[in-house]
């Protein structure tokens, strides 16, 4: 079951979600900046097919838009940013299959024909994915964090950047959203046997300070792909599911109680979102903290200018507002 909870302002959520302790460190959280995006990861948008096929030097054509080689298209362009970084001399996972094959540029040949990758993505390739993820390669890889702060944070300072921009005329009409998802509930119950293939990354935070002060975790919809493990002479044509993560969840997992809830999505006015980015940085969650180091004071004094920017421009249309409401009080008869 999935809840979807509407706030009117930020400090109501603040107080009886945050507050309360309701949200504990049984979940993961995701913040985005509009209720019109959905929890589809990069890899599977539609408008990245070309992306992704170009990038992993697989014609874009339609006879080619299904589950195999749309894995088969993930799968090279993960080994191309493996070798890339490795040949660069930076810090890659060791990867057995890659390791064997490394001078080969026959890619389809280990992909096919190794009996480990019966499901996309493989434990073997699931840190480097999250690697590639975080530096911008498309995955079908989901962020998540630990801390509900930086889920605001980042929700609030994509908002206020929408905001600034003026491209969106029902800016004013859309919500922020907090996805909380009960990534423990979801993991116990997958040791005690039940089908749920949601499966969660957390890379080594050692390597990484902007992931170690984000708290990441990543997650992926496990999946099964003809042809995995044997070269088979025909192989049925699996469309790509591109369904948004909660959609997958309440459509692939039929023994839940119906009154279990795996994930809660909750929505703030999006007006609220100078109130929310002031809040998370009063708690110490802003750029110069999630992006440790000089480039992210610099980010934290651009957000900080372009929120107050924001402010003066939503105060300013109150005021516009209020006063056009008074003016036709007045004339009225």
């Amino acid at each position: 079951m999935i809840k979807t909870i509407q706030y009117s302002n930020f400090d109501d959520f603040f107080q009886n979600e945050i507050y309360t302790g309701k949200l504990s460190n049984h979940f993961v959280f995701r913040g985005l900046s509009s209720s019109r995006y959905e929890l589809i990861p990069s890899a599977l948008r539609e408008n990245n097919k070309s992306i992704l096929f170009h990038g992993a030097y697989i014609i874009d054509d339609p006879v080619c838009h299904t589950e195999l080689f749309q894995t088969r298209a993930e799968f090279n362009l993960l080994k191309r940013f493996h070798k890339m970084a490795n040949d660069n001399g930076l810090n890659v996972p060791f990867i057995e299959c890659f390791n064997n094959h490394y001078i080969s540029d026959n890619d389809d040949i280990y992909h096919l024909m190794n009996p480990l990758y019966s499901t996309w993505i493989p434990k073997e390739l699931a840190t480097l994915a999250a690697l590639a993820q975080h530096h911008g390669v498309i995955t079908r890889l989901l962020d998540w964090t630990q801390n509900i702060f930086v889920a605001l944070y980042f929700a609030s300072i994509d908002a206020i950047k929408r905001g600034i921009n003026g491209n969106d005329d029902n800016w004013d009409n859309d919500f922020l959203v907090v996805w909380a998802l009960n990534a423990a509930l979801i993991q116990f119950r997958q040791e005690i046997g039940a089908a749920i293939p949601l499966k969660f990354v957390v890379p080594p935070y050692c390597d990484n300070p902007n992931l170690e002060a984000q708290k990441g975790v990543l997650s992926y919809w496990e999946t099964c792909v003809e042809g995995f493990g044997t070269v088979a002479k025909t192989q049925k044509a699996k469309i790509i599911n591109r369904k948004p993560l909660d959609e997958l969840l309440v459509s692939g997992i039929k023994d839940e109680h119906p009154n279990t809830v795996l994930m809660q999505k909750y929505e703030i006015p999006i007006t609220e979102c100078v109130n929310v980015y002031k809040k998370t940085k009063h708690f110490g969650f802003s750029a110069s903290n999630l992006f440790p180091g000089y480039d992210g004071i610099v980010r934290e004094i651009e957000e900080d200018q372009i929120a107050r920017q924001l402010k003066i421009m939503l105060d300013n249309k109150e005021t516009k507002n209020a006063n056009t409401v008074k003016n036709k009080q007045e004339q009225a008869p």
